[in-house]
């Protein structure tokens, strides 16, 4: 991977003081400024729990706590650190709440600016960081390349020992130590095992004499099987055969009884289509149509009589009319009870027309009388009239008017009983019409029943002809009338086709299910057949006999039966102990090939373990003389490049021997300036060789607290070596002086309880406004 790692952004949301705070670290030296208290350390304290803090070590930094670490108010926070790794972009993004686990992800940036997820889990993301940053572990960097308040000379004030075994720790020693102690457990596990090899030995000699015996008696079982196997399949066979006998003649048992019905079944058959004729005869119709039959023909007879009856009354009464009214009517005419009408009513006619007349004459009389009476002349030929002659015209008109007034009378009761017996003709010979009418309907009736019965006779005698020569219908013929043959013709129809029913349903009890007749036929002769050809006469079989052998072939069944169980048994019993025996053999030879390459390896394993590996061990004694001799020599180019004139030399023991031009030096007489350069140097050469390389960043908080100003000015021209050297160097100070030597500077401040930063040209304008 090449380029450098360096920090490109970081963005604080909700973190300690600051509310919303981002900041672009470019390469070179970029210098957080700021008084006490104004948020710079958080800034820092931010990128160190982004990166390489699991929650559970958080206590290390500012706060102690999530919620402490929260700003104050707030639930959640994130910080959001950009990276470049070897000329890659990265973004690590974490939430923190105070009440739930931290979200972590870590993103790669592509070139069109898209993130692409590549981890997503606190402990996913810490560990991809430092594969991607090739670091051991978070202590490694708080070592070397980033030092937080109070912390740059941590290395160099520690105490010989302690710095040796911190050094040798982050160099991976306990490693060594972990590795002594787990192959040292396996070197003990191999000297036991020597002790078990000879037990496995002969434990192995007792397993392949038991599978040789399991092996003999499976082969002698095998034998026995196979022969009762083939004893079972002969004897299955017989059995099988006097099984099939045995149904056979169950079927043919249950058939006989069938074949009875059968028998019965088709004599009925022969009847059945006649039985469904004379049942499609309905008796109650055939009484019927004789009943009305009789009864138009006594409706026709009374008619007949009423008819008599009517015209002789008619007779009478009519000659009794004509001879009252004087009318000359033919005899013959008398008869025609229309003509006689006709008659009747021209007769009626000419005595009204007489009664007009009459009338009319009384009315002039009338008005003659009255003009003679008021008149002295003769009202017809105008004469003078008398007195006497007056009285006589009078009286002559009087007398004439009563002669007329007579005849009137006459008329009169003449057309009174001409219209009475035009009336009555009338009557007459409506009734005439009505029993005409009612013969003539009575005709039709009789007419349309007489077809009815022929029809029914017809069919009746076709039905008797077809059943005369059934034997069934035998009791029948010694009926005479036809209605009384035709019930009894019914009747035994009835009990034939109820009995047929009942022998169906007999038949389907007896086998079972509905089976037509030529079917059971048909298996009857078919069972017998089957029999036949089996070696057995169904009529002369003897069935005790074969059930006898049925029972003792079972019998012998059953018995080879288990034999084969217990033989089966034996032979999956065993099977299953040489399966056992077999894996349990398997297993020893394992266990000997195992123990025979462990003690092959012993001697191996044993100088590894007691004399390579431990704290004491070879390997850490070399590791201890190469990191000694690392240190000792990236500590001095350090030194050199960063123009000091003195050299360290560090002991066996990591104690740390300052040597200049003058000699020997005490370390508590390096000057601050010294001091802070010595401790650099030391961390950067502790990265050389942890890291294998120079680091592509260094971050410095506070390095010059309780320094005077003339060795924080020192101390900054050191660090803006450094920063020729390491890409990128962050330094947080309160002390403006490294404001000059700086290639980024931003001023953090507080303002109404929050961290604000600013780049030094917009603070330096925010300072002139106020």
């Amino acid at each position: 991977m090449s380029g450098p790692i360096v920090i490109r952004s970081v963005k604080l949301t909700n973190i300690l003081s600051h509310t919303q705070t981002y900041i672009e670290f470019p390469l070179g030296l970029t210098a957080l400024v700021g008084p006490n208290g104004a948020g710079k350390s958080s800034i820092v304290d931010s990128i160190v729990y982004a990166l390489f803090t699991h929650p559970q070590n958080i206590k290390s930094l500012r706060g102690g706590s999530k919620k402490s670490f929260l700003r104050l108010g707030t639930s959640t926070g994130s910080i959001e650190v950009e990276l470049s790794i070897g000329g890659r972009k990265y973004v690590v993004y974490r939430v923190i709440s105070a009440t739930k686990s931290d979200e972590v992800f870590l993103y790669e940036v592509l070139e069109d600016g898209k993130r692409k997820l590549i981890a997503s889990s606190i402990q996913q993301v810490l560990d991809s960081i430092k594969k991607l940053m090739s670091i051991p572990s978070a202590d490694s960097v708080k070592y070397t390349i980033i030092s937080r308040q109070n912390e740059i000379a941590e290395l160099l004030n520690a105490t010989p020992a302690v710095r040796k075994e911190l050094i040798l720790k982050l160099l991976g020693l306990e490693g060594l130590e972990q590795s002594k102690e787990l192959l040292g457990q396996y070197l003990r596990d191999i000297e036991g095992k020597k002790i078990r090899f000879n037990e496995y030995r002969g434990r192995l000699e007792e397993i392949r004499k038991k599978i040789n015996d399991v092996t003999t008696v499976i082969e002698k079982d095998k034998e026995e099987l196979k022969r009762l196997e083939e004893e079972i399949r002969i004897l299955m066979e017989k059995v099988g055969l006097y099984e099939k006998l045995l149904e056979l003649l169950r079927e043919y048992e249950t058939l006989s009884k069938a074949i009875e019905i059968v028998n019965e079944l088709k004599n009925i058959e022969q009847a059945l289509p006649i039985c469904k004729e004379i049942l499609g005869i309905s008796i109650d119709e055939y009484v019927t149509v004789m009943a009305m039959i009789k009864e138009r023909k006594k409706d026709l007879e009374e008619a007949g009589r009423k008819l008599n009856e009517l015209e002789s009354r008619y007779r009478s009464w009519i000659q009794s009319v004509v001879k009252e009214v004087g009318i000359d009517v033919a005899e013959k005419d008398l008869q025609d009870i229309s003509k006689v009408l006709e008659v009747l009513e021209n007769f009626g006619r000419e005595v009204e027309q007489k009664i007009s007349l009459k009338q009319a004459e009384i009315s002039m009389l009338r008005s003659s009388t009255s003009i003679v009476e008021i008149s002295t002349k003769c009202p017809l030929c105008g004469r003078e009239l008398d007195e006497d002659a007056k009285n006589r015209v009078l009286l002559d008109i009087k007398r004439r008017s009563d002669e007329i007034a007579r005849d009137l009378k006459n008329l009169e009761n003449i057309y009174t009983v001409v219209r009475k017996a035009i009336d009555e003709a009338k009557r007459f010979e409506r009734s005439r019409l009505e029993i005409l009418t009612r013969i003539d309907s009575d005709k039709k009736y009789l007419e349309n029943y007489l077809r009815k019965f022929r029809e029914l006779k017809d069919k009746v005698d076709k039905i008797v002809e077809k059943a005369e020569d059934l034997p069934i219908f035998s009791p029948c013929k010694g009926f005479r009338s036809g209605l009384e043959f035709l019930k009894c013709l019914n009747k035994l129809s009835i009990e034939y086709t109820k009995l047929y029913e009942e022998k169906k349903s007999v038949l389907k009890k007896i086998l079972g299910k509905e089976v037509g007749i030529e079917e059971v036929i048909s298996r009857f002769n078919k069972v017998k057949e089957e029999m036949k050809s089996m070696g057995f006469d169904v009529e002369n079989i003897d069935v005790k006999s074969i059930e006898d052998e049925y029972r003792k072939f079972k019998l012998r069944v059953d018995e080879v039966r288990e034999k084969l169980g217990k033989v089966r048994g034996r032979l999956e019993s065993n099977a299953k102990l040489l399966d056992e025996l077999i894996k349990e053999e398997k297993e020893v030879e394992t266990m000997l090939t195992n123990i025979s390459r462990d003690i092959q390896v012993y001697p191996i394993l044993n100088t590894i373990v007691n004399t390579l590996l431990g704290k004491d061990g070879v390997l850490a004694k070399v590791l201890t003389l190469e990191a000694r001799r690392l240190m000792e020599k990236y500590t001095n180019n350090i030194l050199k490049e960063l123009g000091m004139d003195f050299k360290v030399k560090i002991s066996e023991d990591f104690d740390i021997d300052v040597y200049s031009s003058l000699g020997i030096l005490d370390i508590k007489s390096l000057s601050g300036g010294e001091t802070v350069a010595l401790a650099i140097a030391l961390r950067i050469a502790l990265a050389y060789t942890i890291f294998g390389r120079l680091p592509g960043f260094f971050i410095l908080d506070e390095p010059t607290q309780f320094l005077d100003v003339e060795r924080r000015r020192a101390v900054f021209e050191i660090i803006k070596r450094l920063s020729e050297k390491v890409p990128q160097v962050i330094v947080v100070t309160h002390d403006q002086e490294v404001e000059e030597l700086s290639d980024k500077v931003y001023f953090v401040s507080k303002e109404g309880g929050r961290s604000v930063v600013r780049e030094k040209e917009k603070f330096v304008e925010v300072i002139a406004r106020e």
